[in-house]
């Protein structure tokens, strides 16, 4: 075996320079992380002190990589990511059949946390965890197993992303806003309602009165949220008209606080996806959750006032 004749940097700074190097972003680099900024940047300056080179260069475009920085990345992050591999096999080992899923919080309360006991009874050797996650699809897969997002195929460009179901969404207001409009609701009245919409993905209104062939009124109020249920939530208490569906909003149809405004169910081109890294899309412990989710949310999706 040979002798290190030179302490290694600290695994830290190293962990910092292999995230940036990657996202070429010192925010989203402290994001996956889950420290700040600053620390991540001084972790990186701690390290390009003790190998002395530089390893970044700011442009007016962004970070890059120095050609020094670039060697460095090559030779280090295949065996970060081995150090990584090998050290989540063996707590795995520890840990028995425990799947991590990271989920958005409303996604959750909505679905999948309504129907665990359908998971005990079917998978009853696999305890599934959740850890919740940010509403827009954005969080990354650092120390989970696999995580359940909205979003398109190319946000993951580097993971294996399995598109369970392309949820499809309509406008939904409560029974005393809706029963100031008539049963067919004029386009031009719709395109002056209060919206409600999740701050994360603004886009999705504009998406959906593109695919119904409205056109939406700039004056009209849009109530942006950072919760998916607070939003909900706020369409049942009479603020304004929400996009939803079945899937996200079983509890509030079924209570009869929610109610379609407009007929148009649309998609509005997120789906959800089951993103897990490469090297795991086989494990057969894996495989038996993203079957049984994709089964789960399927059902949910058509009926969940019926579970």
């Amino acid at each position: 075996m040979p002798i290190l004749k030179h302490r290694l940097p600290p695994l830290i700074s190293i962990e910092a320079f292999v995230t940036t190097a990657r996202l070429l972003s010192f925010s989203k680099a402290a994001l996956q992380l889950n420290i700040t900024q600053s620390a991540v940047t001084r972790r990186i300056q701690a390290l390009e002190a003790d190998l002395g080179i530089q390893l970044f260069d700011r442009t007016r475009s962004g970070l890059i990589l120095t050609t020094q920085g670039a060697r460095y990345l090559a030779g280090v992050g295949p065996a970060f990511d081995q150090l990584y591999q090998s050290n989540l096999s063996v707590r795995r080992m520890g840990a028995g059949k425990a799947v991590l899923l990271r989920i958005a919080s409303s996604v959750a309360w909505a679905w999948l946390a309504r129907d665990l006991m359908q998971f005990r009874r079917d998978l009853p050797d696999i305890d599934l965890e959740f850890e919740s996650a940010s509403e827009d699809g954005s969080f990354v897969i650092d120390d989970v197993d696999m995580m359940l997002s909205f979003g398109r195929r190319e946000h993951w460009p580097d993971l294996h992303a399995r598109e369970l179901a392309d949820i499809k969404f309509q406008p939904l207001a409560s029974p005393q806003f809706c029963s100031a409009f008539p049963a067919s609701i004029d386009p031009d009245a719709f395109a002056r309602l209060p919206l409600i919409g999740l701050a994360q993905i603004p886009q999705a209104w504009e998406t959906w009165f593109s695919e119904a062939g409205y056109t939406r009124d700039s004056a009209a109020p849009v109530y942006l949220f950072d919760n998916l249920q607070v939003g909900y939530a706020a369409a049942a208490s009479g603020l304004g008209v929400a996009l939803g569906s079945q899937l996200l909003c079983g509890p509030y149809l079924k209570a009869g606080e929610l109610m379609p405004l407009a007929p148009r169910s649309l998609s509005i081109g997120l789906r959800f996806h089951l993103i897990m890294r490469f090297t795991e899309r086989d494990n057969r412990i894996f495989r038996q959750v993203a079957d049984w989710l994709a089964h789960s949310l399927a059902r949910w999706a058509e009926s969940p006032s019926a579970m």
